[in-house]
């Protein structure tokens, strides 16, 4: 039996993937997934956000095999920091595109990728107010 191309992707390919094979931003829902397995393709923390299309809330549904860990939360929050560190240098370096197409992706992806970390780390110390690990799905307004 032939399978799509993309069946076994789930926890290989998201959000900064497409931008980097494909040039473009999707729109929700959205997968990201940090901290590659040693010697493997698959990631050890991912989940996809979306966007409820009433009420414009967004929800995270965590895809790893478990929640975050505190020392991958302490990651992800180092990421964070960083990424809000470079706010100028960001900026600058986006100045010196030529095309407004790549200032748009570029800006967008850094913003998306912030709030998308900002929401992980939120949702992983609400754990207990998400549910457990079968129910994995928590929503925060946007």
């Amino acid at each position: 039996e032939n399978e799509p191309a993309c069946a076994n992707t789930a926890k290989t390919f998201g959000t900064q993937h497409l931008v980097w094979e494909y040039g473009f931003l999707e729109s929700f829902p959205r997968r990201w997934m940090f901290l590659k397995k040693p010697d493997q393709n698959e990631y050890q923390v991912v989940f996809e956000q979306d966007q409820d299309d009433t009420t414009g809330e967004i929800s995270i549904e965590w895809l790893s095999d478990e929640l975050p860990s505190n020392l991958q939360i302490e990651w992800m929050q180092g990421q964070l920091n960083r990424l809000e560190g470079i706010a100028n240098n960001v900026t600058m370096a986006i100045a010196t595109l030529e095309h407004d197409y790549e200032v748009s992706l570029a800006l967008d992806y850094y913003e998306a990728l912030k709030f998308a970390l900002s929401q992980a780390i939120g949702s992983s110390f609400k754990s207990s107010q998400c549910g457990s690990h079968e129910d994995s799905t928590c929503t925060t307004s946007s």
